[in-house]
């Protein structure tokens, strides 16, 4: 057999060795594909709206499991309830969302309120609330307008220095993925007059108490640029101290 006949066969079979070797690499890569889109893995679903401050027993009551392709599975996807235990819902999840741990954080205490404090809601009118002005987070001093008796002169008095607000209407503290004030979705119909204040336990009584006493008192807020402008508790105007009264030569 001369030389070029054993070049040829040698050349042939390189080129078969290919061939099959592209062959072998073209049906794994084929088998993997059909992996990754046939072959799923379980991920919750909500099957109704999840409210911000959701638990784990609420998030199991929305939701359900279903099969995603493993190539569309969500990063940090939720695939048991057991992962939320000790979590809250800090976005609003709406229904047929994938769950996602990024949606959830340490539920120590209740959305928005410091530890040891309490919520409590007080509806104002617009001048009475600072319409405009008045956000999550602003520095309140609240004043408290009233007549003690019914030969009293009208005052108005420092109930309150400082108070932090958690909510206006249904826009609170919490905030959303895209980092702005979450609006809650199951509490669209709130008054944009209803203000939600982060209180101590005596000062949550103070507050229900003048917001309630129904004779002719009121609530009032000033808007605080910071703690520094707050006004000294307890101090009040009458109206005979309206005008400062000024001394005559």
């Amino acid at each position: 057999m001369g030389r070029r006949t054993l070049l040829l066969l040698a050349s042939i079979l390189v080129a078969a060795a290919g061939t099959a070797m592209i062959w072998v690499y073209v049906q794994n890569a084929d088998a993997r594909a059909r992996a990754e889109w046939v072959a799923s893995a379980t991920v919750l679903r909500a099957t109704r709206a999840i409210d911000v401050g959701a638990g784990a027993a609420q998030v199991a009551a929305s939701t359900e499991g279903v099969p995603v392709p493993r190539r569309l599975v969500p990063l940090h996807a939720v695939t048991s309830v057991q992962q939320l235990q000790g979590r809250a819902a800090v976005v609003p999840v709406m229904a047929g969302q994938l769950l996602v741990l990024d949606q959830f954080d340490a539920a120590e205490a209740p959305a928005g309120v410091a530890p040891g404090k309490l919520a409590v809601t007080v509806s104002l009118p617009d001048p009475a609330r600072v319409s405009g002005l008045l956000h999550p987070g602003s520095l309140v001093t609240v004043y408290l307008v009233d007549t003690p008796t019914r030969t009293a002169v009208r005052r108005a008095r420092v109930l309150f220095p400082t108070m932090r607000v958690l909510g206006v209407g249904n826009t609170t503290l919490t905030r959303n993925a895209r980092g702005r004030p979450a609006q809650i979705g199951t509490q669209g119909g709130v008054s944009a007059g209803d203000v939600i204040l982060e209180a101590g336990a005596d000062q949550a009584k103070r507050i229900v108490l003048a917001a309630n006493s129904g004779n002719g008192s009121q609530l009032w807020f000033a808007v605080l640029g910071d703690e520094k402008a707050a006004p000294r508790q307890g101090d009040s105007v009458d109206l005979d101290q309206l005008i400062p009264s000024t001394s005559t030569r």
